[in-house]
């Protein structure tokens, strides 16, 4: 069909094919790059015994991480999946917290002798969460694996390590965020398109160098 137009036409044509066609992978690479992950940044406050020579003892947690949600049993539960990257800085006489888990409707950090505060969904350590969204309802120190956490944040009856079940409550700020998340598949179906489109600058070229010795070969 090329070879019945005109020299100086067939860069047009060829033009609105591939223009379709890219236009087509970058519908198609919206909804792979909806998908979205969460921001989700806040402090915790633990404000412990009167232990610390003066006010009472306190550790407060920042965090920041960004987490997606997997779901089980078709969406009926989620599981909640931290993505690499955490930021978390303590403050307080535990020692600096370093990692964090969710194993099912909390999460969990903790510092590097097992210490650990978790920030709650409502249904904690009971289920797995039921919407793929955080929804974070308050904080507590949970258990303590060093003599300093016990004697600064224990309750009286916690007298052996380690002391698990503490529940001693704390304050929590938190903001969760949608945030996009673009896939393989996305990035795959533009990168495509690119190529598709580099394709047609290389074409348009040869078509313009050949029109244009055709036009000086005719004088």
């Amino acid at each position: 069909m090329l070879g019945s137009l005109p020299l100086q036409e067939v860069p047009s044509e060829m033009a609105l094919r591939i223009f379709k066609l890219v236009l087509v992978l970058l519908i198609c690479a919206v909804p792979a790059m909806a998908d979205s992950v969460y921001d989700v940044s806040g402090v915790v406050t633990i404000v412990g015994n009167n232990a610390c020579g003066g006010p009472p003892c306190v550790e407060t947690l920042a965090f920041s991480f960004q987490v997606d949600y997997q779901p089980l049993f078709g969406g009926q539960v989620y599981i909640a999946h931290v993505l690499p990257g955490s930021t978390i800085n303590s403050f307080g006489p535990l020692g600096p917290f370093n990692s964090l888990f969710s194993p099912e409707d909390y999460f969990a950090f903790f510092n590097s002798a097992g210490d650990e505060i978790d920030i709650n969904g409502p249904f904690r350590d009971g289920e797995l969460p039921t919407v793929p969204v955080p929804n974070l309802i308050d904080a507590d120190l949970y258990g303590c694996r060093t003599n300093t956490c016990l004697v600064d944040f224990g309750f009286p009856g916690f007298t052996q390590l380690p002391a698990l079940g503490i529940f001693r409550g704390g304050s929590l700020q938190y903001t969760a965020t949608a945030v996009p998340e673009g896939s393989t598949s996305s990035y795959l179906l533009v990168g495509v398109g690119l190529a598709l489109l580099g394709m047609l600058a290389r074409r348009v070229a040869l078509f313009q160098n050949v029109t244009q010795l055709t036009h000086d070969g005719s004088h």
